[in-house]
């Protein structure tokens, strides 16, 4: 409800009450086409497969989903462009430090609240990491493979905030 409650303002709607809520579903199911303001590639540094397996070429996050809920307002966008940059990089913090104490319940709830942001955003090389974050929290699990998506999960996030900043003066 952290993120929901603010774009719920700029849409000037309710939030969702308990179980449903429609903004949240607006922001992961709207459709995902590409806009790329002025762009200049970030070299990350990455492991050399992750590298490989994510095209630089293209920022790694789309703000069309958030234009067509906001009705092309880029004031809005700008907004929650900056309140993830505000957010953000604190949940994923909280699901390091959660993961390193074995506070699995915990490493799913803010996998699971980050999971909006990051389909809203089209951050496509951690959709499947923050959800494959939040089942295997869910199901206990503490091995290699959880943490090396954390790890994937910091990275991309650091990278896409800089692409953020870079873009859009944040």
């Amino acid at each position: 409800m952290k993120l929901v409650n603010p774009i719920a303002k700029w849409l000037k709607k309710n939030a969702p009450e308990q179980g449903g809520a429609p903004v949240a579903e607006a922001l992961i199911s709207a459709g995902n086409t590409g806009m790329a303001p002025v762009y200049t590639p970030i070299v990350p540094d990455l492991h050399a497969e992750e590298e490989q397996a994510i095209d630089l070429s293209e920022p790694l996050f789309n703000v069309n989903k958030l234009l067509d809920m906001s009705g092309k307002n880029n004031d809005f966008v700008v907004k929650m462009l900056q309140l993830f940059v505000n957010e953000t990089p604190q949940s994923v913090m909280k699901i390091k430090d959660a993961y390193k104490s074995r506070d699995m319940e915990t490493v799913k709830y803010y996998a699971h609240m980050m999971k909006p942001s990051i389909f809203n955003l089209g951050i496509h090389p951690v959709k499947d990491e923050i959800v494959q974050i939040e089942t295997m929290a869910e199901n206990g699990e503490t091995g290699p493979v959880i943490a090396s998506k954390i790890e994937k999960l910091e990275k991309i996030i650091r990278l896409v905030i800089e692409q953020m900043r870079s873009q859009y003066s944040l």
